[in-house]
């Protein structure tokens, strides 16, 4: 019988092979969702899916993206806003 920690579905069920033909229940931690962009909903590349309490104990440069709008935008999106803002800037006009 399972810990009764385990039997919330904040942990996930993995069906292991032993070693001597049987099978075993493993639990695992669920991965937390992938981060998409807030303006199309692709999937924003180079952040990795930790949990939260994993994310603590990283290096902010782990976490985030070295660029404007870095972990919320992805790159196409960004790009598309800043030449919308450079055409639209008043020094242009």
């Amino acid at each position: 019988m399972a810990d009764s920690r385990f039997k919330s579905k904040s942990y996930r069920r993995v069906s292991k092979r032993t070693p001597k033909f049987g099978s075993k229940t493993v639990y695992t931690r669920k991965k937390h969702r992938k981060v998409v962009c807030a303006i199309c909903g692709k999937e924003i590349h180079g952040l990795k899916r930790f949990l939260p309490s994993d994310l603590r104990k990283l290096a902010k440069s782990q976490k985030t993206i070295a660029r404007p709008y870095g972990a919320y935008i992805c790159s196409e999106c960004l790009r598309k806003l800043m030449k919308e803002k450079a055409r639209s800037s008043k020094y242009n006009q």
